[in-house]
């Protein structure tokens, strides 16, 4: 009975994550909505540890009483629950500010990028395997929204950069854009949303366009 309870907790678990996390383009939002589920149903404080330039680890998101994440063990003894790509799920059980304390770290990766790491406390007994595995869960499922937001913004800074060429000098078109200059952003927007259409690149001198609609603005052939 006890087994069935637990994995029916798991799965009502995962399905809570799958609504609260990765309700926003925002990388911080998303590290945000992860250490706030992982607070509300598994543990009394939560932390997401994430790595930034030159290798070196800064926290992004705490929810829950930050005092309890003070003096925690990082380089003790431990016990390894799992291991993900590699990267470990660490299981730790030490003293902290309030007394005994039980800690887990679970790796941030997706697609084999590593992240960085969610860390999950409490003082009222250890994790089970089942509340490890949701923890595994939910750092997953936030480092895919990861991976998609950062996909995404490299997308738009390209497609924002080729816009920007081709507009520049309508009246001198790099050789390889002839057909492409003849296409101009709809409207005044703001830079950030200057993006629209794709050229099909065919030798039409008539309206061809491709129009994307993830992006507000469509392009169209210049008045003449």
């Amino acid at each position: 009975m006890q087994e069935r309870d637990g994995l029916e907790a798991r799965l009502r678990g995962m399905e809570e994550a799958l609504e609260r996390i990765g309700t926003s383009f925002d990388e911080r939002a998303i590290w945000r909505e992860l250490a706030g589920f992982v607070f509300r149903t598994l543990c009394d404080a939560a932390a997401v540890d994430v790595i930034g330039q030159g290798g070196r680890s800064h926290r992004v998101a705490v929810a829950g009483p930050a005092d309890l994440l003070d003096g925690l063990p990082t380089e003790a003894a431990h016990a390894v629950r799992a291991r993900d790509e590699g990267h470990p799920v660490h299981a730790y059980t030490g003293g902290g500010t309030e007394g005994s304390v039980h800690l887990v770290s679970v790796p941030l990766i997706g697609r084999g990028m590593l992240y960085g790491r969610l860390l999950a406390v409490r003082t009222r007994g250890g994790f089970s395997d089942h509340e490890t595995a949701t923890l595994h869960f939910a750092a997953r499922l936030a480092c895919v929204h990861i991976g998609h937001v950062r996909r995404l913004a490299t997308t738009e800074k390209i497609a924002l950069d080729l816009q920007r060429a081709l507009v520049a000098e309508p009246g001198r078109p790099h050789p390889n854009l002839d057909v492409s200059s003849r296409y101009l952003p709809v409207g005044p927007a703001p830079s950030s949303a200057a993006t629209g259409s794709r050229p099909c690149g065919c030798t039409s001198a008539g309206p061809c366009w491709w129009s994307e609609t993830s992006w507000a603005t469509v392009w169209k052939p210049p008045s003449t």
